[in-house]
């Protein structure tokens, strides 16, 4: 009677890991206004040190869920992104800002691709600072700090190192491993 019994447990123990409800997928307010500044059509334009100006166009927002229950069915997940186009030199780059919800595994990844900045923050974007930096002569409070986790092993001379974001501005400011910082304008 053990094997019946242990198979038993471990099927219960394998279905309930795998289910979910359509609640789970639902992002809390804090993670949604995360990107609520972006609009679609919006244009950013981004100021360095150096004079020049980055230009940024958000193309569109979007959401995405999958769900497909089953002992073997890949992981569910619901997404919010924002997806952006890029100026990068005299060609247009895509990038993106998207913010996943796994119910399976109750996790949160952010996840930043802009220009040759990509980062998987993980469940949290950090602290929350409320003094004030000052980024280009411009004071920033209530601000995140998004750092790349190994800017060594880039294969750019001089790539993003990190980005400055905020809950009403969403990306305030990005700093080049050369100091160079662009602020939005």
């Amino acid at each position: 009677m053990k094997p019946v019994f242990s198979a038993t447990v471990l099927s219960l123990f394998l279905l309930s890991s795998c289910s979910y409800s359509g609640k789970d997928f639902n992002f809390t307010a804090q993670e949604r206004k995360l990107l609520a500044p972006f609009k679609a059509g919006d244009s950013l334009f981004y100021k360095g040190t150096n004079t020049n100006v980055d230009t940024l166009v958000v193309v569109r927002l979007d959401s995405t869920q999958k769900k497909e229950p089953g002992l073997i069915a890949a992981k569910a997940y619901t997404e919010i992104r924002v997806e952006l186009k890029c100026l990068y030199g005299k060609k247009w780059a895509p990038g993106f800002f998207a913010v996943y919800r796994f119910p399976q595994q109750d996790r949160i990844d952010y996840v930043f691709d802009y220009k040759d900045f990509w980062v998987d923050a993980g469940p949290t974007l950090g602290s929350r600072h409320e003094d004030t930096l000052r980024v280009n002569g411009a004071p920033l409070t209530g601000y995140y700090i998004i750092e790349k986790r190994r800017p060594s092993h880039d294969s750019l001379e001089n790539p993003i190192e990190r980005i400055y974001w905020t809950e009403k501005a969403g990306l305030v400011a990005y700093q080049y491993r050369n100091g160079v910082t662009y602020l939005k304008q």
